[in-house]
């Protein structure tokens, strides 16, 4: 099974997340654009699983999850990662390959959490993840440069705009089936915070 763990958005942030995609797709930008029902905060891919696995999967899960309190973010912010992306703060779209909305937290929860899945997911004797986790949602992967300049000029315009309050009460292990038409997920658990 081809699975990844994510945090599942709110309709009203989805609503406002797809009118930003409606936006950035004016700009006449080649990419490829997440599906709206697809839109979410990716915590871990894991990549194939064995079935047989699932079931401790949800133990590590349910125990990386019980150390954390549910809390809110901001989802704010428009940007795009370049190839060498040093850090979620770097907007620089002159060779974009993923367009972002960022994540704004009061308490800085998202990277422990991370943390706790990727320790419970590496005791498992699953791979490590070889990617410094930067929460964001993204929303569309760019495939060449056409139109860049007018992409930047969206991100810009948008780069600190606010999309909503996403209260976050815990995580979804989902499956995601990839087909000619793009991925489509299967939700296969979900998992309270403490």
């Amino acid at each position: 099974m081809r699975l990844f763990v994510a945090i599942t958005l709110d309709e009203s942030v989805r609503q406002a997340l797809i009118k930003a995609q409606a936006e950035l797709r004016q700009s006449g930008v080649d990419a490829r654009w997440v599906e709206p029902v697809n839109i979410h905060l990716t915590m871990r891919f894991l990549g194939e699983v064995p079935e047989s696995m699932v079931s401790k999967l949800a133990e590590t899960l349910v125990k990386a999850c019980s150390g954390h309190r549910a809390f809110s973010m901001e989802i704010v912010g428009l940007g795009a990662f370049p190839p060498a992306c040093a850090s979620h703060a770097d907007r620089n779209v002159s060779r974009p390959r993923v367009v972002w909305a960022g994540c704004r937290e009061l308490k800085p929860v998202l990277p422990a959490l991370y943390r706790d899945i990727e320790t419970g997911i590496l005791g498992m004797g699953l791979p490590g993840d070889d990617k410094t986790f930067l929460a964001h949602i993204t929303l569309g992967r760019v495939k060449s440069g056409k139109n860049v300049d007018k992409l930047a000029t969206v991100i810009n315009s948008n780069n600190s705009k606010s999309f909503g309050i996403q209260a976050v009460s815990g995580v979804t292990l989902f499956e995601s089936k990839l087909t000619p038409d793009g991925p489509i997920y299967r939700e296969v658990e979900k998992f309270k915070l403490g």
